[in-house]
Parts: structure tokens; C-alpha cells; sequence
């Protein structure tokens, strides 16, 4: 996957500027830049863990002070990660378009400086339209269901999971029971 979202980073590229080029030179290209996308790709992702536990360390504190703070502190809390998010979200293209030596995360932030809230706009925006492409296809396939039933499988009982069984049935007293359980 990761090889593949490379080398079609390195195709869209050329293609933009003018000098369209074989997919197999496109994946041959890859192929040596996949080991510095993975390592910034893989920094970047503890940047973000970092910034979430420490978001989450800091409103649980202020929870056990202040519970009421939290009607301030989660939002800000979703705006800090996000804006995180958003200006490191172009590190991985970077390490992927980049020549040696250019440090991709500087370059990250240095690209969405100025612009991280016009992106966060575009990002709530594509949320949204997702959301209701969900909708549509919810409401879409609900008669459907109605009609017809649901392949969904029931996991009360412990006939029809395989990893209940494997586990000797002993599965539903890890999430404090289901249904017949006692718990």
C-alpha cells in the first residue's frame, strides 16, 4: 500500500508538471523513497499520539479539578489535534516528491502555515459531505432491511461466533456479559 500511494504521488506529480511517465518507472522510483515515506510517516503518526495522550493526560487532570472546565477544554482539546493533524498532513507527500536531505516535516508545517484553518474548513466540509453520503445510503437501504432482514450476525449467542468458541465461551464475561449471561 504504502509503495503503491508513492509511486501514484510520483505519477500525479509528473503528470502536473508536464513530463508524464511509465508506471513502472513511477514504482522503480518508489521503491527506493518507500523506506524514508515509512520512517516520516511513522513519525509523524507518534507526533500525533503524542500530542492526543497528551491532550487526554491534561483534560483528565482538569476533570478530577474542575469538571466543569471540560465544557471548555474538549473542544479546544479537538482543535489542538486537529490542527496538529492538519500541519503535518503533508509530510508524508513531502518525503515522497522531496529530494534527499529536505526534511519533510519542516516542510509539512512550513506548506500549511497561514492556511491550517482554511483546511481544517475543507476538512469539516468533506466530513460533512461524507456524513451524508452516509445518510443516503442509510435511508437508501433501510426498506430494504426492512423487507428482506439483516446478514448481520447475532452475537449473543455463542453458536454463531467462532471466536467466542475458541475462547471456550468465556468472551462475554471480558465485556461484563451479554444476555443469559448473570452478570
Amino acid at each position: 500500500s504504502l509503495l503503491l500511494s508513492t509511486a501514484t504521488i510520483l505519477q500525479i506529480e509528473r503528470a502536473s508538471s508536464g513530463q508524464p511517465q511509465r508506471w513502472d518507472e513511477s514504482l522503480r522510483q518508489a521503491v527506493r523513497r518507500v523506506p524514508r515515506v515509512f520512517g516520516v510517516t511513522l513519525l509523524v503518526g507518534l507526533m500525533l499520539v503524542f500530542v492526543i495522550g497528551l491532550v487526554v493526560v491534561l483534560n483528565v487532570v482538569l476533570a478530577v479539578s474542575a469538571p466543569i472546565a471540560l465544557l471548555l477544554t474538549v473542544p479546544a482539546a479537538v482543535f489542538v489535534v486537529a490542527w496538529a493533524a492538519i500541519r503535518l498532513s503533508l509530510a508524508t507527500t513531502n518525503a515522497a516528491l522531496a529530494p534527499k536531505g529536505v526534511g519533510s516535516i519542516s516542510e509539512s508545517l512550513r506548506l500549511t502555515s497561514g492556511t491550517t484553518w482554511p483546511l481544517f474548513g475543507r476538512f469539516l466540509l468533506l466530513l460533512l459531505v461524507l456524513l451524508g453520503i452516509q445518510l443516503l445510503s442509510s435511508l437508501a437501504t433501510a426498506p430494504v432491511t426492512a423487507i428482506f432482514g439483516s446478514d448481520t450476525p447475532d452475537f449473543t449467542t455463542s453458536s454463531e461466533t467462532p471466536l467466542i468458541d475458541l475462547m471456550g465461551g468465556s468472551l462475554p464475561l471480558l465485556f461484563g456479559g451479554w444476555e443469559g449471561v448473570g452478570l
